[in-house]
């Protein structure tokens, strides 16, 4: 919902912006301005971020995308498993608070079966896709199973990408 409303997007864009210009923030990231412009050597996993790319590209407007795809029933497996270990009185009292504010990956009831996370798993593989394909050369999409099976070839990949 907030990458759709462009007012929203761009107040959570601003708010991410000064907060991570802060001290702190610098500290942990040095050298994350270099003559007014973002120069970032560093970045983070988490497939939650497939909905609020468009969020992140705002702010790091030269970032690269590494699109790791995954076959669908370890990933739902492991999500039911997730679920399934969160004590689920608590999950449900969190889904009742949160859902209007946080609907989907983290409190979503497609997680309560198999079936409604392999739903939710297709749904970031097609948006990943789309994100993939729109950057282009920026990104880089790859078979985990291949990254297991053949890392050196997965890994030279990579490492061979324009900067």
């Amino acid at each position: 919902r907030l990458v759709n409303n462009p007012p929203a997007l761009a107040a959570a864009v601003s708010s991410i912006d000064a907060a991570s210009d802060r001290l702190l923030v610098d500290g942990v990231h040095p050298g994350r301005r270099v003559d007014g412009r973002r120069h970032v050597v560093w970045g983070w996993k988490d497939p939650r971020n497939t909905a609020t790319l468009p969020l992140w590209l705002q702010l790091y407007p030269q970032a690269k995308v590494l699109y790791v795809r995954r076959h669908g029933v370890p990933v739902a497996s492991s999500l039911v498993v997730r679920r399934e270990n969160v004590n689920e009185a608590r999950v449900r009292v969190w889904h009742r608070a949160l859902a209007p504010f946080k609907p989907g990956y983290a409190f979503g009831s497609r997680l309560w079966s198999f079936d409604g996370a392999l739903e939710m798993w297709d749904e970031y593989c097609e948006l990943g896709e789309a994100h993939a394909q729109g950057l282009g050369e920026r990104a880089l999409s790859v078979d985990y199973e291949t990254l297991l099976t053949e890392p050196e070839v997965v890994i030279g990949s990579i490492a061979v990408r324009p900067t």
